[in-house]
């Protein structure tokens, strides 16, 4: 009779259950419709915001797997923090080893005209450390992105270094490029992102790429995925809002259309959102694809990423070979598994000939 909102967040609700003589004999439906009725009794979503909401005013605790409430309700990921201390550092010869292997995909791949390249984009306890609550603060150790970064510049590599670039425009930045409720760049910092990646491939490969015009969107309060880490924290009461102008990348009509590459973009979460957010896709072919985690496939014809492949790094090499432009771009909690199997499958596949 009463329509509750949805809880925010990534999970599955137990569904109600048939009773049978085994499942009852075995107590399988008894605990089935034990978690049935915990996730579905009436006012359920009513009382997990209020007690979320009690943490939260009181506390300053998230209830939510991974969220982490910092200073000035400044929202993170548990492993961003993590991975700004380098507590997930998985060692400086592990790093080399695998961008070694790169740099032969990269060298190869050039040979076939194609370009290859990698993007370390900024985890959000590392653009704002200042945030980071007093209780997680330690000494900060060796992290994987200062030898990811090291390493691709001693071999070598095609690297757009978002971090060091990101921070290095912090303080004059006309808009936040992280939000302040949200664990991903802002939708402005991806459009930003999407802009720089676009004048680097064009660069490296020597040619020129239809423009994007941007555009100021009327102002507004933040919203979408800027708001990402809220929604999860499912509060009974909507925080404080900024207004903020968001930026729209999009190609005029009587624009002259120059070279149209396709992509083929390797990454998390940081590159989903860039890929779909940016602009770029209006610019690149509708061939491109990106690779989710090293396991699902989306096409770039669908922007709404509903539809998915099921892949896996033994795809890898038919995957890049049918593309110009291949990118691995990975956010720093990311970097202990960098480009999930699929550097070390193209390499071995890449030396077979």
């Amino acid at each position: 009779m009463v329509t509750m909102k949805p809880l925010g967040g990534s999970f599955e609700l137990a569904k109600d259950t048939t009773c049978t003589l085994e499942g009852w004999f075995d107590g399988k439906y008894q605990r089935n419709q034990t978690n049935y009725y915990n996730d579905n009794f009436g006012f359920h979503n009513f009382f997990i915001r209020l007690h979320n909401q009690l943490d939260f005013t009181l506390f300053k605790k998230a209830n939510s797997d991974n969220l982490n409430v910092g200073k000035e309700n400044y929202i993170f990921w548990a492993s961003q923090i993590k991975a700004y201390y380098g507590e997930d550092y998985i060692g400086a010869d592990s790093i080399k080893n695998r961008l070694r292997k790169l740099k032969f995909i990269q060298d190869t791949l050039s040979k076939l005209g194609k370009m290859c390249m990698i993007v370390l984009a900024p985890g959000k306890a590392a653009f704002y450390p200042e945030y980071i609550p007093e209780r997680f603060k330690t000494s900060r150790g060796p992290t994987n992105y200062q030898y990811y970064s090291k390493y691709a510049k001693e071999l070598s590599i095609n690297c757009l270094d978002l971090t060091s670039l990101f921070l290095s425009i912090k303080a004059k930045a006309t808009y936040p490029l992280f939000p302040q409720y949200g664990v991903h760049l802002s939708y402005n910092g991806n459009v930003d992102a999407g802009e720089i990646l676009l004048g680097m491939v064009e660069s490296l490969g020597k040619i020129k790429i239809t423009p994007l015009t941007y555009v100021n969107l009327e102002s507004t309060e933040e919203a979408g995925t800027d708001l990402d880490g809220e929604n999860n924290l499912n509060l009974l009461f909507s925080l404080k809002k900024r207004r903020v102008q968001y930026m729209q990348g999009y190609v005029p009509k009587d624009s002259k259309i120059l070279a149209i590459p396709s992509f083929l973009v390797i990454g998390d979460s940081y590159a989903k959102m860039m890929f779909s957010k940016s602009g770029i896709s209006n610019v690149i072919s509708a061939r491109s694809h990106f690779w989710y985690f090293g396991k699902k496939m989306y096409s770039r014809s669908d922007p709404t990423f509903a539809k998915t492949v099921d892949v896996g790094p033994e795809s890898a090499k038919t995957a890049v070979l049918s593309h110009d432009v291949i990118v691995i771009m990975e956010t720093d909690i990311n970097l202990p598994n960098f480009s999930y199997g699929i550097i070390e499958s193209l390499y071995d596949q890449f030396k077979k000939g």
